[in-house]
């Protein structure tokens, strides 16, 4: 009872903001408008205020979102001079012709930026912020705090106010399909809560193409069957108790997992490691089957069969149909099969699987197809005289690497110089599946007239995944690093702008400027014709867009980046930065959910330091023109490596994470003269470090941090009753 007199006060507390903040706002002049297409009250109630518009017009505008895509594996990135002067021949390996023809006849972006992994980006471009300022951590998106309604939550905070609403105030019909990973918790962290009137997605990180699923909830475990060793060690520091009425905690080792569940008699059995369901990968012992000596000492690393029989997969793929009311689980879309028994190719369709009865004729109820069928019936329905925003972030090129046969057998070339596991084969499949798909919409806007007026942004979420011994497939060449890390290989990622509503004098042309995915806010805003000032937020006491308005590239009229500075977020980290808070404090927040992906064994980050300062911003870029592009990184920085042209290979046998950068008191690089991070000059330029690491001080002073809560109950609560195996909102109002 306390606990929920606790939450109704909160959510009252979170709507008296509301009510204040309106009260206070001038909105009686004729350019403010609510929303239109949305819910009544959407966004808390507040209006927008419009502007005039960047053009003469209101173009279409589609942003194209691409998971995990390695730079290499771009096409218009093969055939080229590379970062660093070397040519980088044709190959047949990577197929991405429509991709190569958007970019050639638009602004190729050489140098946008984003955050290092999946969340935080997605976060920062529905949001319009750095990711430092509204969420720097990849957590499951089931973490909740009640006692913060406002941004206890995984992701975006309730009250900022999501880019899509802002177009929406414009006129604009709204559309979201594929990939979410911005928040699930409530209704408001939905893409119909920021604004999208139409949407087919998924809430994580990732799910199976085949059949939706990703994770489970468990139930009371059986009696065990038979003990067998692990594959491996566990390496995160989480204890999954497998108990209905339990949550996971964090754990130092096995033995205080062990412990933990020792001294509690609602816990029947434990896991600890990477992932309750990841084979192989974590320690599992059951309480009844300890004595009495070993109950707080279980270090093994172990497994029984039968420790989570009743674990109950979920499906994570969620609709709402433009103007309906509702939103729920995407019932009938999703294949119902395990794993992939007898499929054809590596990662093909299952061999014996229920067909979903409407998804089933599209490449087997392949979820990118799926998406892809549900971006063009949205295209064909559109009213091409009404502006329209199409939010497209297909799953590909994401782990688990799967794809239809027809695919994977076009690269059948690559088969006998691949690693194990044919991953470099089904990535590049997957890459061309896209692709294809990519072709396929923009065809449809040519044959309905939309084209002309049409701006096309595209962008990698982060670098290529070259952890994990090649097996999530990418390639970031010539680059350093990838995906986690904050070298240019995992945050400088394929990027461009194109569509017919470009002008001439822009069209392929290389962008050399900085930009960031959370620009594009500003830039569709001024575009709409909509103050992109989040007012919503600013009452509720959180941080302002970070978001620069690049119109005047796209038109053409100023060459010259209005950016000129980057914070490089990072998630919590030892540092040396004066202005951080105590890793304590972090702890205290519990922060030891930070990241959560089940493939990507083997290159986790460390936990959270007991003692010293833990920064969340570990890095800067300065563009001062003629005067160089300089790039300051603290700390270790892992993936200190390189890859060659055709990684993975058979060759490939090495963990990034155990290549370390030490960047104690900061690495300085000029990234026009060595775009490659080979030539450190902190040696040679103390006073360069010390006017950069000022930077990183100051902006750390201003990192948002909230306490975001620990994985909740009721998501599983509400996954098992009311969506009857599909994840979705859990916490009402």
């Amino acid at each position: 009872m306390a606990n929920m007199n606790r939450m109704r006060a909160a959510v009252l507390g979170a709507m008296a903001l509301s009510t204040v903040s309106l009260a206070n706002q001038d909105t009686t002049g004729s350019e403010w408008v609510y929303p239109q297409g949305l819910p009544a009250g959407h966004n808390g109630g507040f209006k927008e205020r419009l502007v005039p518009t960047a053009a003469d017009k209101k173009p279409h505008i589609w942003m194209l979102l691409f998971d995990d895509y390695g730079w290499a594996n771009a096409g218009w990135h093969r055939n080229y001079t590379a970062p660093g002067g070397n040519f980088v021949p044709a190959t047949d390996e990577v197929q991405t012709p429509n991709l190569n023809t958007l970019v050639h006849e638009g602004i190729e972006l050489n140098r946008q930026y984003v955050y290092k992994y999946c969340s935080p980006t997605r976060s920062a471009l529905q949001s319009g912020r750095n990711p430092y300022h509204v969420n720097n951590i990849n957590p499951d998106p089931t973490l909740y705090n009640p006692n913060d309604p406002v941004s206890g939550f995984s992701a975006i905070p309730r009250n900022m106010t999501g880019m899509a609403t802002k177009m929406a105030a414009a006129g604009y019909k709204t559309h979201a399909f594929g990939k979410w990973d911005a928040g699930m918790a409530t209704k408001d962290h939905t893409p119909l809560g920021r604004g999208y009137m139409s949407s087919m997605h998924y809430f994580h990180h990732c799910n199976d193409y085949w059949t939706g699923i990703t994770g489970g909830c468990s139930a009371e475990p059986a009696t065990p069957g038979k003990q067998h060793m692990c594959g491996k060690s566990p390496t995160m520091h989480k204890c999954w108790p497998s108990s209905p009425n339990l949550e996971t905690t964090s754990a130092k080792d096995a033995g205080d997992c062990c412990d933990m569940c020792a001294s509690n008699a609602d816990c029947k059995a434990w896991v600890f490691g990477h992932n309750p369901t990841h084979a192989g990968n974590f320690s599992c012992n059951l309480k009844t089957a300890l004595g009495n000596g070993q109950m707080g000492k279980c270090t093994s690393s172990c497994k029984f069969e039968g420790c989570i029989p009743q674990q109950e997969d979920v499906v994570d793929l969620w609709l709402h149909e433009m103007n309906s009311a509702t939103e729920g689980p995407a019932r009938g879309y999703n294949n119902s099969c395990n794993g992939e028994s007898n499929a054809a190719t590596p990662g093909g369709h299952p061999g014996t699987c229920t067909h979903g009865p409407l998804g089933d004729n599209w490449y087997g109820g392949y979820e990118d197809s799926i998406f892809e069928q549900h971006v063009l019936a949205a295209v064909e329905a559109h009213d091409p005289t009404d502006p329209f925003f199409l939010f497209w972030a297909p799953h590909i090129v994401h782990a688990p690497l799967q794809v239809p046969s027809e695919f994977y057998n076009k690269f059948n070339m690559i088969t006998p110089t691949d690693r194990g596991g044919d991953s470099r084969q089904i990535y590049h499949a997957m890459v061309n599946f896209a692709d294809t798909a990519v072709g396929n919409v923009t065809d449809l806007l040519k044959s309905k007239g939309m084209w002309d007026n049409t701006i096309i942004v595209f962008s990698a979420d982060n670098g290529g995944p070259i952890y994990n011994n090649g097996s999530a497939g990418a390639n970031n060449f010539p680059l350093k690093g990838g995906k986690m890390n904050n070298w240019e290989g995992g945050i400088r990622v394929n990027s461009f702008i194109s569509g017919g509503f470009l002008p001439m004098n822009v069209r392929g042309m290389k962008y050399e400027g900085l930009v960031t995915a959370w620009d594009y806010y500003a830039t569709f805003c001024a575009f709409a014709g909509v103050d992109p000032t989040d007012h919503r937020a600013a009452a509720a006491g959180l941080p302002a867009i970070d978001s620069h308005d690049h119109s005047k590239l796209i038109m053409g009229t100023n060459m010259t980046s209005p950016r000129t500075e980057i914070p490089i977020g990072t998630e919590p980290r030892g540092s040396n930065v004066s202005t951080a808070p105590s890793c304590a404090s972090w702890k205290a927040k519990g922060y030891g959910y930070t990241y959560d992906d089940p493939d990507m064994g083997g290159d986790e980050f460390d936990e959270i330091p007991d003692s010293g300062k833990c920064t969340s911003v570990n890095g800067v870029i300065v563009d001062e023109g003629a005067n160089g592009l300089w790039k300051l990184l603290t700390g270790d920085v892992e993936q200190d490596v390189y890859t060659g042209p055709h990684y993975p290979n058979s060759s490939t046998n090495e963990i990034s994470a155990n290549f370390v950068g030490h960047c104690a008191n900061g690495c300085l690089f000029d990234l026009i003269k060595d775009p490659l991070e080979a030539n450190d000059l902190a040696e040679a330029m103390p006073e360069k470090v010390a006017e950069l690491y000022a930077k990183i001080q100051k902006y750390e002073t201003t990192a948002f941090n909230p306490d975001r809560g620990a994985p909740a109950k009721a998501a599983c609560t509400m996954a098992t009753t009311t969506y009857k195996g599909f994840w979705g909102p859990f916490v009402f109002p």
